[in-house]
């Protein structure tokens, strides 16, 4: 088994997504030796995007929370995303009937979908997740806490579509109520941008950066076991070759380190993981300026449509779009008729189609059992380190991703000091 040249890392980091780039970022801004491994011949992950017919399509739709942790932890590696804020005019269907989404306390007041007397009890709500403290929300489901609220059932749907729309997952019950309540805070008070050219933008963005430093990118190599502890791991690669390290930062899936691990036993516990999936249509679509519908929600089938040119910079000829269905068995029959409603005659304005199955949200709930085992799998290696967007002590989704993956940087770096003891703390 041959030894990569220069295979003396300060940290090896498993994993090329979101993730693993910021990490490599952080650590080799403090000057250490980094070498990230990815499976795949480009980097990226779930942020990669595709660039078809002059037009660029990222795996589904995605989009930035302004105040999220993300956001701020690329403006400190100093990488400003590009793109602007969609605006908020869209659609919701319920029970056949198709209705002006009621996004804002004004959008509610114009619209016919509630009455007057679930409008006055909407806007008190709205004002109440404004202002609540969302740590202390208790250790109960979404679901149980909208139970609590004793809202009418129209509103109840309202705010399970905004949490359906702001996290890509429908089933309340499953995740926390300080998550969701979170989540529709970044959503409210912040918004999200769309990024121009996609989310791949930030993948080379933060490649690039890291590549300056000094990181070395080993690609279209699997990890195959990793063994050892700090300060001396060897981890063995697809291709027979082996690389050597003092720390790990492992942000592959955690049923992939469950796998890899030396004494996988250890991590069983992974496999009680519940991963949130779900399918998406990314369409071309020749250019309409009759319909400014930027988003609609199916409250009936929970289907979600996005149209990321009315805000992003992705194709000079033709409108991307994006349609999400929620779970791994959602239907294309019921996706395109969703479309057939919301934007008649798009059939013949389709230039370009792909259709996306078990498709990875995220590899587990947003909710408490999912950060007791995050907790857990965290102290199992001496010197392994993880991140990804299951570790949600800091947020969900991309934030999940960033957030941890800053965090497990600087434990790593306190460890390659000699601070083996150091708290868990908040990096954001």
């Amino acid at each position: 088994m041959t030894i990569v040249t220069d295979q003396s890392y300060d940290s090896i980091i498993i994993g090329g997504g979101l993730a693993g780039l910021v990490s490599a970022n952080y650590l080799a801004q403090q000057g250490k030796k980094v070498a990230v491994i990815e499976k795949g011949k480009k980097l990226g992950g779930r942020a990669a995007t595709t660039f078809v017919q002059q037009s660029y399509l990222n795996l589904g739709p995605h989009a930035l929370y302004i105040k999220g942790a993300t956001y701020q932890i690329l403006k400190e590696l100093g990488i400003h995303p590009a793109g602007r804020k969609p605006q908020l005019n869209g659609k919701i269907i319920l029970e056949g009937q198709t209705h002006p989404f009621p996004s804002s306390p004004l959008a509610l007041l114009k619209s016919d979908f509630l009455t007057w007397k679930e409008k006055l009890e909407f806007i008190k709500i709205f004002s109440q997740l404004l202002k609540a403290e969302w740590s202390k929300a208790g250790d109960v489901s979404f679901t149980d806490w909208l139970n609590e609220k004793r809202l009418s059932r129209k509103n109840r749907i309202v705010l399970q579509s905004l949490l359906a729309i702001s996290s890509y997952c429908s089933e309340s019950d499953l995740v926390s109520a300080p998550y969701a309540i979170r989540q529709l805070q970044l959503s409210i008070k912040g918004g999200v941008l769309y990024l121009d050219g996609g989310w791949e933008t930030l993948i080379e963005s933060l490649e690039n950066l890291a590549q300056k430093r000094g990181v070395l990118f080993i690609k279209g190599e699997m990890v195959k076991k990793i063994k050892g502890s700090f300060p001396a791991f060897q981890i063995e690669l697809s291709l027979g070759r082996q690389v050597g390290g003092k720390t790990i930062i492992n942000t592959a899936p955690p049923l992939e380190l469950q796998k890899i691990a030396e004494q996988s036993d250890k991590f069983a516990f992974l496999s009680k993981l519940k991963p949130v999936k779900g399918v998406a249509l990314d369409l071309l679509l020749e250019k309409d300026e009759t319909d400014r519908t930027s988003f609609s929600f199916d409250a009936d089938h929970f289907i979600y449509f996005s149209n990321h040119s009315r805000a992003a910079s992705l194709s000079e000829q033709y409108e991307v779009v994006h349609v999400f269905g929620y779970g791994p068995t959602a239907s294309q029959e019921q996706m395109e008729e969703f479309l057939d409603r919301i934007l008649p005659g798009w059939r013949e304005r389709k230039v370009y189609s792909r259709y996306l199955t078990n498709l990875a949200v995220s590899n587990a709930f947003p909710n408490r059992t999912t950060m007791r085992i995050f907790e857990k799998s965290s102290r199992v290696v001496e010197g392994l380190f993880l991140a990804g967007d299951w570790c949600i002590d800091e947020g969900i989704l991309a934030d999940a991703s960033a957030s941890s993956a800053k965090r497990a940087a600087m434990e790593a770096e306190q460890w390659l000091r000699g601070e083996n003891k150091s708290e868990h703390r908040s990096v954001i």
